[in-house]
């Protein structure tokens, strides 16, 4: 809880900082003309203005959704060609109008400098805050995606790593999974199924990173978690603990992860 206050603090300060260089900036280049945009409409360029102004004082309290879809509105563009000119997909434009999140610190730069705004007229304190938990929690969020999908892609490893161990004649010897042969077919099968399952659980996270699919978010750490402890499970009781620690420390690392951010 302390690092994620000081980390939301810190963002805070560094967001400021670079809003009042831009606002200093734009004063002395404004990165696009002020005669784009004719007439004195709340939300539109004055005819040598060095930045949009919202006129109206009625504007200055709209909400960060609705100052954006007038700002856009105001240039006469769509949802996807604002989406293009910000690195965005259409569907975030859509959702940051609808008032179902906040754009990251590098859109709202984004943002501010194609419609040369300041951080104040753009947010409020109290947006600014949520702006920022965001942005932290989204941080944290694809920092927890890596780590389980890196995770769960080194258990390939299993298919050369000479963890399994195999009876020939009266030695036990130490084999990889490819070459773990000798055993019965009903316990070769399951542990193929298991390690394959999780390694395209780990490709499935890292390619994911950005899905904001509500079943996909609310089951791929249940479910990477679900195939550690089945994994870990079937190694330990089929005598293969070598493999079983394996999975256990990947799965602990994971929990902590989750105990300590989720």
């Amino acid at each position: 809880m302390f690092y994620t206050e000081m980390l939301q603090q810190t963002v805070i300060y560094k967001m400021r900082r670079e809003y009042s260089l831009q606002k200093r900036i734009f004063k002395q280049d404004p990165p696009y003309p002020a005669d784009e945009q004719q007439g004195a409409s709340p939300g539109t360029l004055e005819p040598g203005a060095d930045k949009l102004t919202f006129g109206e004082e009625g504007m200055a309290k709209l909400e960060f959704n609705e100052k954006l879809q007038k700002l856009r509105k105001s240039k006469n563009l769509t949802q996807e060609q604002l989406a293009e000119i910000l690195s965005v997909s259409r569907t975030a434009i859509s959702k940051w109008e609808s008032g179902r999140g906040y754009p990251s610190i590098d859109s709202l730069k984004e943002i501010s400098k194609f419609f040369t705004i300041s951080l104040d007229d753009l947010l409020s304190s109290e947006e600014i805050l949520n702006a920022a938990q965001e942005d932290t929690d989204r941080k944290i969020h694809h920092f927890i995606d890596l780590t389980f999908g890196l995770l769960d892609c080194s258990v390939a490893s299993f298919f050369f790593l000479p963890i399994f161990g195999q009876n020939v004649g009266n030695v036990i010897e130490s084999v990889s999974l490819l070459s773990f042969t000798k055993a019965e077919s009903y316990i070769i099968i399951p542990y193929m199924v298991i390690v394959i399952g999780i390694i395209l659980c780990g490709v499935l996270t890292l390619a994911l990173q950005n899905c904001t699919t509500p079943l996909w978010i609310a089951t791929k750490s249940k479910l990477s978690l679900g195939l550690s402890v089945l994994a870990t499970l079937s190694f330990m009781l089929s005598l293969q603990p070598y493999a079983g620690m394996f999975i256990l420390i990947f799965m602990s690392i994971k929990a902590l992860l989750l105990i300590k951010w989720a």
